[in-house]
């Protein structure tokens, strides 16, 4: 993304690690050649969703292939689940990052 980013633009990034990872996932961002502007944690923000779309994710996952059901309702993120529990713990901080060419 540093090569096709335009100089003064930005880029959004969100994706979530293991607790334990975080420190070594931030040193390689800060390694990165574009700016870090902003970073946050936004699991509070991503359980509020899944907790407002819960029943929805249970639809979509009740439409999935028989075989896949089982593994679609643990990390689909409906209340309850354990990928919900997870992020409701912490043990997985989910992060935004806002990054600048210069």
């Amino acid at each position: 993304m540093a090569r096709v980013l335009r100089p003064g633009g930005h880029f959004l990034y969100t994706d979530l690690r293991p607790q334990g990872d975080i420190a070594e996932w931030e040193a390689a961002l800060a390694d990165a050649p574009i700016q870090m502007l902003s970073r946050d944690n936004i699991n509070a923000q991503v359980v509020r969703g899944l907790e407002r779309n819960s029943q929805r994710i249970q639809d979509l996952v009740a439409r999935m292939p028989i075989p896949l059901r089982r593994l679609g309702r643990e990390y689909a993120g409906a209340k309850g689940t354990g990928f919900y529990r997870a992020m409701r713990s912490g043990k997985y901080p989910y992060r935004l990052y806002c990054f600048t060419k210069n």
